[in-house]
């Protein structure tokens, strides 16, 4: 009954924000000093609810409150203690500069004696506290300059202690990395904070692991659904869900970012070399490999310097005695060749690459989930090298990859033809000399994977075939091509007819492939546009499932499987199977209009109806973009088909296509709020009017398109200002 009268009280000062209510910050202050623990509990709730409301007479007022504040936090009932934090913070929050919070600096020692009190005495309230600091710190960070040795050795302490929930160390080291992030210069002065910040990290994630972890169910569990670094730790019910080991991580990523290579990377490496030397705990050895994966990006520049010192401590992982530490060393691996790319390729591809083959070989590796890793950290690799770096190990990866394949496992099959595929766009043509082994055994696979478990390897065999043909050329794969064509058609029916569910992801698959085969293939894939568009059609008119939260403190969890935006003051989400199904469709529809050209003028009445309305579809950026690039597609097809059939088409038609795209296109392109697609939309509109050719502006059109011009030239220069 308390707590409901103290949320009436405080609605109806919501009510009466305007200091029609004089009496009741008196009142409050009065019953907060009561020694009736549940009324001074209650009055303080309310105090902490009411600041936004009555900022000016808090703030004339702050500091008679003061005392109480500080009297209420050293009193002996917890609750009156935490409902006294989360006040005083409520009040720092709302102050607008830092000036305005100097009158409560005094009283941070309490505050964080508050949070240290409740750990022994309920875990959920000192929770809340160090969640309310947070909140703080991303408000004004340097509240905590004055004590703040004394906050990180009491934070340090919570973080460090085994015997606390999770949840209770990861928000300890969530402060320190929010301090971090918001006060760089001021928590860098700390005495040997970084390096107590680098340790608490590494001791969440090297005690998360579980020591005696059951290596075959780790090994036979797929990464997919469990998560790569999820699978092997102790379930200690973290914050959001998440374990000690990823929340570690996530915090030396955001610390190294914050705090810079020149700090960070010295600390990181006080610790990795003896992490990594470590023979008789294989964790520590795999939180030494993590430590360098996940600060790659915030030590660029430093570790840039030492790269090849820091290639030489991975290598010898890739043979240790535990599967999840090889594991580690391949992901940490992965991750250099994408945050060191190229350098890294150019400089080492000559120890790089035949390690990572010798890692994907069952003669070796006895566990398919490590050898699968492998082959996905060369793909790390091929994104960021040239073919000559490539060229001289290309044999001895094809016959690892041929192996892995062929291991009798779903996942390796799955890694093994992604990695192929992946080659075969980084050499081009030099791919052909594999080409006669690796068609036919694509083929093979997607005969022989009907099963619902294996959609995903079948999706993965069509896209490799098309990746493969896009590689070697159209005179190695046209005959291919056309047998391609036959089973993604077949696999099209196969969803249009019901064989397959509705949300099989294989359709995207189908999609991409076919457009990947139609820029091969060029003219001639125009006769397989009546198979592969109406369904393109319905994909890209589909209405993605939504739903609509307008109360900014919503239940997330109701958005389960969904893409958020924020559209006005409301928050949707929208199913992101169909999102990712209509936005395929789109950038499908587009290649074919760009590719086929005149080919592709007998659907441009349809395409453009469904497609036209899609320029405006505010719930993914990538519909919108793939619909912008349509509309001169669109007109270009209008004015070649015209020229290839003159005589028997009028040339109006061309006009027709650029009066149906032009007004939609501005007023795209003026109500757009990303730069990018601006800039699109108004390359777009350029395009079409070359297309048509001269005379197709009419005075209003051009009227039109200055005042849509000069309106984003001026919002963009107002965005510049500000």
């Amino acid at each position: 009954v308390a707590k409901k009268v103290g949320n009436i009280v405080s609605a109806l000062a919501f009510s009466a924000r305007d200091g029609h209510w004089p009496e009741l910050l008196p009142s409050l202050t009065q019953m907060a000093a009561s020694e009736d623990a549940v009324l001074a509990e209650r009055a303080l709730v309310v105090l902490s609810q009411v600041p936004p409301l009555l900022q000016p007479s808090l703030s004339a007022g702050i500091q008679q409150l003061a005392p109480l504040y500080s009297s209420s936090l050293n009193s002996p009932h917890g609750g009156v203690r935490s409902a006294a934090l989360k006040a005083v913070v409520s009040y720092l929050e709302e102050c607008s500069r830092a000036r305005e919070t100097r009158d409560l600096q005094p009283l941070l020692p309490q505050m964080l004696s508050v949070i240290v009190r409740a750990v022994g005495e309920d875990e959920a309230r000192a929770q809340a506290g160090l969640d309310q600091l947070i909140d703080l710190t991303a408000e004004h960070a340097k509240f905590f300059r004055p004590h703040l040795a004394e906050v990180v050795q009491a934070v340090v302490q919570m973080a460090t202690t085994e015997t606390l929930e999770a949840a209770t160390r990861q928000l300890a080291l969530d402060l320190l990395v929010e301090l971090s992030e918001k006060a760089p210069g001021m928590m860098k002065k700390v005495p040997n904070f970084v390096d107590q910040a680098v340790a608490v990290s590494l001791s969440l994630m090297v005690n998360d692991l579980d020591p005696n972890m059951d290596v075959e169910k780790w090994a036979s569990q797929d990464p997919q659904a469990d998560g790569e670094d999820a699978s092997d730790v102790q379930d200690e019910g973290g914050r959001f869900g998440m374990g000690n080991l990823e929340v570690g991580q996530e915090a030396l990523d955001r610390m190294a970012i914050a705090l810079g290579g020149g700090v960070f990377m010295p600390a990181v490496f006080r610790y990795v070399p003896s992490f990594l030397e470590n023979q008789q705990d294989w964790r520590y050895r795999m939180g030494g490999l993590m430590a360098i994966s996940q600060t790659g990006e915030g030590v660029y520049k430093e570790m840039k310097k030492h790269l090849a010192q820091v290639v030489d401590l991975v290598l010898p992982r890739l043979a240790d005695p535990h599967p999840r530490v090889r594991w580690a060393a391949l992901n940490c691996i992965g991750q250099m060749c994408t945050d060191f790319g190229p350098v890294i390729q150019r400089n080492h591809h000559g120890v790089l690459l035949p390690a990572l083959a010798a890692a994907m070989g069952g003669d070796r590796e006895p566990y398919v989930r490590v050898r699968a890793h492998a082959a996905a950290a060369s793909i790390n690799f091929c994104e960021h090298a040239e073919p000559e770096m490539i060229r001289p190990h290309l044999g001895v990866l094809m016959t690892q990859l041929q192996g892995l394949m062929q291991c009798g496992q779903r996942r390796g099959t799955e890694q093994a033809i992604t990695t192929v595929a992946s080659l075969s766009l980084a050499v081009g043509t030099d791919f052909q000399v594999y080409y006669g082994w690796v068609m036919p055994f694509l083929k093979t696979i997607i005969g022989s994977s009907q099963r619902k478990e294996e959609r995903v390897l079948r999706g993965k065999a069509l896209e490799c075939i098309s990746l493969v043909g896009m590689a070697v050329g159209r005179d190695a794969f046209r005959q291919d091509a056309l047998e391609a064509m036959d089973m993604l058609l077949a696999s099209q029916r196969e969803q249009e007819e019901g064989k397959a569910d509705s949300d099989d992801a294989t359709i995207n698959y189908v999609h991409s492939a076919c457009g990947r085969i139609c820029r091969v293939l060029g003219e001639e894939f125009v006769r397989y546009l009546p198979g592969v568009l109406p369904t393109l059609l319905r994909s890209a008119a589909i209405t993605p499932d939504m739903k609509v939260e307008t109360d900014e403190d919503g239940d997330m969890d109701g958005f389960d499987g969904m893409q958020t935006v924020q559209v006005g003051d409301q928050l949707v989400g929208v199913k992101t199977s169909e999102l990712e199904e209509k936005a395929t469709a789109c950038n499908m529809i587009s290649t074919y209009a760009n590719e086929l050209k005149g080919g592709f003028f007998p659907y441009v009445e349809q395409v453009g109806h469904v497609i036209k309305p899609l320029l405006q579809f505010w719930y993914h950026e990538d519909v919108r973009s793939s619909a912008i690039a349509t509309m001169p597609a669109l007109v270009r097809s209008a004015a070649e088909y015209a020229r290839a059939n003159v005589g028997s088409v009028d040339g109006a038609v061309v006009k027709q296509v650029f009066d149906f795209t032009f007004s939609d296109l501005l007023e795209a392109l003026e109500r757009e709020h990303m730069s990018d697609l601006q800039a699109q939309s108004a390359r777009a509109v350029g395009s079409c009017v070359a297309a048509c050719g001269p005379g197709c502006l009419k005075e209003e059109d051009l009227v039109a398109a200055m005042k849509t011009f000069s309106q984003v030239l001026s919002d963009s220069h107002d965005r510049t200002e500000e």
